[in-house]
Formats: structure tokens, C-alpha cells, sequence
């Protein structure tokens, strides 16, 4: 479908996020049976005709080399945008810091682009991503969430408007930011909106 409506327009990325297991030392899962797994999604995310592959929301920094190395096993040659999250200490959920992680995954010479995305909002993004920038030379990702949800009447609501997102958009640009995103809460109008704030600063 995707690649339907894209036709020549735009590319298609098929999206893989972490498996929702524990794998040793946290848990009991079987690493090679996890890895399996990711390399079933992305053998069919490439028999469906995907131009590249972003990894995402990973808090486990081995599963998402896992997935990395699964992602080259089955579709080598593919561009792999691997992303991690962090929480506001700009930490995984396991401890590790946003600077280690993006160093062990910007060695793995199949990794394209290297980023963070969810979680934290787009000005927590914009501090994490100054801390990323003078530790690797691949292009960053940055793909916040629509601001930090709220409870509102019962309803869960991400509060960053379309226009607040486009201004992180182009202060994540002017700091080294080469693709922008957003995750939770981001909506159509929101992505219209960076692709506006963006676009003309790209071709400058």
C-alpha cells in the first residue's frame, strides 16, 4: 500500500522495532531465535519492495545490533537507519548511555545513518542530539515524539502543535540533523509542516 501511494514521489522504508522479549542477561529468550525472527520481517518488508530499513525504538542496545546484523543477513545492500531511546537522562531503559549507544552502532560498517527517536520530546531531542553529533560521522536521525503525552479526560494527547514541531525540525537540521521525523503523536499535518521548515534550509 505504501508503496502504492508513494509511486515515484517518495521512498518507502519498511519499519522493524524491538521483539517485546528479554534476551540474556535480562531475560530467558533465545538470541538466536529472536534474531530469526527480525530476519523473517525483513526478508518480507524486502520481498514487499521497502527502499531501505529503519530500525526503531529499540532500548536494548544488543537487540538492536541484532537486528542490524538479522537486516544485513537476508537484504545486504540495503541502507539500515538503526535508532535507539532514550528517556530524559538520555539513557535506555538498561542503563546505557545515548553515547555509547550510538558509538557501538556507528561501527557496524552496514549501518547507513545512526539516531534516536520516541520518548522524549522534540526539545529533549534537540540536547540529545547535541550530544551525538561529535561522536559519529554518519548521518544522524532524529524522529521525536509529538511532545510528552498527556492524560487529558481520559484520553491520552500529545501536545506539540504542527508548527512547534517544525521549528524543532529546523533546529535539528542547523545542528546536523539529516533526517527528521517524528514518532508518537505525529500526524500528517505535523509532517507537512517540517517538510516546509526543512526543505528550503536542504537546498541551501
Amino acid at each position: 500500500m505504501a508503496r502504492a501511494a508513494a509511486k515515484d514521489r517518495a521512498m518507502v522504508a519498511g519499519a522493524i522495532g524491538p521483539l517485546g522479549v528479554q534476551l540474556p542477561p535480562y531475560g530467558n529468550f533465545d538470541s538466536g531465535l529472536a534474531g530469526e525472527a527480525l530476519g523473517r520481517q525483513a526478508a518480507a518488508l524486502a520481498e514487499a519492495g521497502v527502499d531501505f530499513f529503519v530500525l526503531e525504538t529499540f532500548t536494548n542496545i544488543d537487540e538492536l545490533i541484532l537486528a542490524i546484523n538479522a537486516v544485513h543477513g537476508v537484504a545486504e545492500g540495503y541502507g539500515i537507519v538503526a535508532q535507539c531511546t532514550v528517556n530524559e537522562n538520555h539513557e535506555t531503559i538498561y542503563g546505557d548511555l545515548l553515547e555509547d549507544a550510538i558509538r557501538r552502532i556507528s561501527q557496524l560498517p552496514y549501518v547507513t545513518a545512526v539516531g534516536i527517536n520516541c520518548s522524549i520530546g522534540p526539545a529533549g531531542m534537540l540536547h540529545a542530539l547535541e550530544r551525538i553529533r561529535p561522536i559519529t560521522d554518519k548521518p544522524i536521525s532524529i524522529m521525536p515524539n509529538a511532545g510528552l503525552p498527556r492524560e487529558v479526560e481520559g484520553r491520552r494527547l500529545y501536545m506539540s502543535t504542527p508548527e512547534y514541531m517544525a521549528e524543532y525540525a529546523k533546529r535539528f537540521f542547523e545542528k546536523g540533523a539529516r533526517i527528521i521525523g517524528g514518532c508518537c503523536g505525529t500526524t500528517p499535518e505535523h509532517l507537512a509542516e517540517i517538510v516546509k521548515a526543512v526543505r528550503p534550509l536542504a537546498k541551501m
